[in-house]
């Protein structure tokens, strides 16, 4: 099968939307800590900030946040921030994470918050009710930031006294097919992956450096602007990944760069991505 017929495939249709399991565009267990990508933010006192755990969530490694008597009575306003996201190309996505809270009932303010300009501004996605301590399981509908860049969810705290709150297991996922990019820069050996895809269909994977699109096709719009380029298609194996490697040439260094997936069932469904918007180093 060549470019031309896959274009024809992408442009032409018709197709169904396929139905994938939950996949995931982040995760992250704090197995070594805090990881370097995260980021933390103090607003009121900063003697106190999210620290590694005391494995109260599940046994495992988390981080935690408390605000004891022995600490003095100063206000703590902290976030604790994932690294940044890219939504572009997802309809949906979600946050899951475990919990674990002790002295809930001294809970002043404990809230799933979104920032998409590093931090200068937070929305509530889901503040935290109740005075139950002991573990429990959060689920927060991120679909108000699909299609958005630079996407950060917050973890944040307010209290004066008391209050654990024990994070562990974070999630963020997608029906759709995960899309990642590794390593673009000029003369090293680019990998693209397609993971979630369905087991035995086809990866198509496609490039710009017009710009993002969108451009309509048979099933939606493809996050890129004409001329678009295929990169050679794989077959997805049992494990729903495919991938591509390809060597980046000399020269390339500061060129904007577009790039949005598509798992391809032939004759009966199809699926986009996540798309991906960078620059090659």
């Amino acid at each position: 099968m060549n470019n031309g017929i896959l274009i024809s495939i992408l442009v032409v249709g018709p197709f169904c939307v396929s139905s994938h399991s939950q996949n995931m565009f982040l995760e992250e267990d704090f197995t070594t800590g805090i990881p370097a990508d995260w980021s933390q933010i103090t607003l009121g006192w900063g003697g106190d900030i999210f620290e590694t755990g005391f494995k109260k969530v599940d046994g495992s490694p988390d981080v935690y946040h408390e605000a004891w008597c022995n600490f003095g009575f100063f206000f703590r306003d902290n976030h604790l921030l994932t690294p940044p996201m890219d939504f572009s190309g997802l309809n949906s996505v979600a946050f899951r994470c475990d919990q674990f809270h002790a002295a809930a009932a001294s809970m002043v303010y404990n809230g799933i918050e979104v920032t998409t300009d590093g931090g200068a501004s937070f929305t509530p996605a889901h503040v935290l009710t109740g005075t139950v301590d002991g573990f429990s399981t959060l689920d927060v509908d991120l679909d108000p930031w699909v299609g958005k860049k630079n996407v950060q969810v917050s973890f944040h705290y307010q209290s004066a006294i008391g209050n654990e709150w024990s994070i562990d297991n974070v999630r963020i996922h997608t029906p759709q097919p995960v899309y990642t990019v590794q390593n673009l820069a000029s003369r090293a050996n680019a990998r693209f992956t397609l993971s979630g895809a369905s087991p035995g269909g086809i990866a198509v994977m496609a490039w710009s450096v017009i710009g993002p699109g969108p451009l309509p096709v048979g099933f939606g719009n493809i996050d890129l602007s004409p001329p678009v380029f295929l990169l050679p298609y794989q077959f997805t194996g049992p494990s729903g990944i495919a991938q591509n490697n390809i060597p980046v040439p000399p020269g390339l260094s500061g060129i904007s760069f577009w790039t949005h997936g598509a798992d391809v069932l032939l004759g009966s469904q199809i699926t986009l991505s996540n798309s991906i918007s960078t620059v090659i180093q």
